[in-house]
């Protein structure tokens, strides 16, 4: 039995969000909106999202923290763990999915460069808004921390 392609997604319902420039983070661990990576969303609409990220810290200490704001009213679904792009091994339990898009913190440190990916849902409520990828350092310190460019977001319109 051939194999069949599954049902095409409109163009219009995919969304690509791509960061055009490095963008850097010194000795502030306070959350901040990324400069590019965000998209619009009206009142009542309904995303599935997915994030990769190129990121780059020195310290394993500052590392590197993130999450995601929404409008008034906007609620998230978010895997508990996020990926550092590293292989699963076959019987690995998957993640639960949380109900708020929490802080995370993750990295490598050690002055190098790291791919982190993410997923969530955003459910909107009456609010139209931006959904906005916000991070900064986990712990302040005088060094860079960087998203680099050529990160980005796919955005999938579920209604």
């Amino acid at each position: 039995m051939p194999i069949s392609n599954p049902p095409s997604v409109p163009e219009s319902r995919i969304k690509v969000v791509r960061k055009t420039t490095d963008e850097v983070v010194n000795n502030s661990d306070v959350l901040q909106d990324d400069d590019e990576l965000f998209f619009a969303i009206d009142a009542n609409d309904v995303y599935f999202v997915d994030v990769y990220l190129f990121v780059y810290t020195i310290g394993l200490a500052t590392d590197f923290k993130f999450d995601v704001s929404g409008p008034a009213g906007a609620s998230f679904k978010q895997y508990k763990q996020y990926s550092k792009w590293d292989r699963i091994d076959v019987g690995t339990t998957p993640a639960s999915i949380e109900t708020t898009m929490a802080t995370n913190s993750g990295g490598r440190g050690g002055d190098t460069d790291f791919g982190l990916a993410f997923h969530f849902l955003v459910i909107n409520g009456a609010n139209g808004g931006n959904v906005n990828l916000r991070w900064a350092q986990n712990a302040a310190a005088v060094e860079n921390t960087i998203v680099r460019a050529n990160s980005f977001i796919l955005t999938y319109k579920l209604n």
